[in-house]
């Protein structure tokens, strides 16, 4: 009823474009980070680098001011996940993954977060490299073969190849004939598309 295989035991989900709307946070964040960067450039002979993890700080204060929402559906599929016993995990490359999920209102429905944090910790590389999927998946104690991870990026498909996981790209209709072009073995508009009607009415019924 969750349009999966019946071996799947356990779902990775991206955060940005799979979950929550926090894109448009990015790039205010970067957008900051990039003008201060240019306006010392112009202003100085020399190059005045601004430090990486300034954006990070910008995007953790914006967070606060404007909070980020949850992709509608999201909550409603990650708690029929739940509901089936499959595990759930996060796998996003950012500092900011645990107060997105919280102001997101799902931190409660994730079982392991592979973040920023995790890369360090573990020296693993960013996707496409399957590294943050197969740590995932150990987090999980599931084996590759019995995981799916949504994404809404090129390279996440091709990690989740690499890795040998299920691969279903999440986006609008230009997003998704990006996704089957890398290789993701299914795309849907969002993750609710694929809930049976009738665990829709159940969800429905018990909240």
């Amino acid at each position: 009823m969750l349009g999966l295989p019946a071996t799947v035991r356990a779902c990775l989900f991206d955060v940005e474009g799979v979950l929550t709307d926090s894109s448009r946070l990015h790039a205010w964040a970067w957008g900051q980070v990039f003008d201060a960067y240019l306006s010392r450039v112009a202003a100085s002979t020399g190059w005045a680098f601004v430090p990486f993890n300034q954006k990070g700080k910008l995007l953790e204060r914006r967070l606060h001011e404007l909070g980020v929402t949850a992709l509608p559906g999201a909550r409603r599929y990650m708690e029929a996940a739940r509901r089936a016993g499959l595990a759930r995990a996060v796998v996003y490359e950012s500092a900011s993954t645990l107060p997105m999920l919280e102001h997101a209102g799902l931190a409660s429905l994730v079982d392991a977060r592979i973040d920023a944090a995790a890369m360090s910790a573990e020296s693993l590389h960013s996707r496409p490299a399957p590294d943050l999927l197969l740590a995932a998946c150990r987090r999980l104690d599931v084996d590759p073969a019995h995981a799916v991870t949504f994404t809404n990026t090129g390279a996440g498909v091709v990690a989740g190849q690499r890795a040998g996981i299920l691969t279903v790209g999440v986006g609008d209709a230009a997003q998704c004939e990006m996704l089957e072009g890398f290789g993701a073995e299914h795309v849907v508009a969002a993750l609710v598309a694929l809930l049976d009607p009738r665990l829709k009415i159940a969800l429905d019924v018990d909240s």
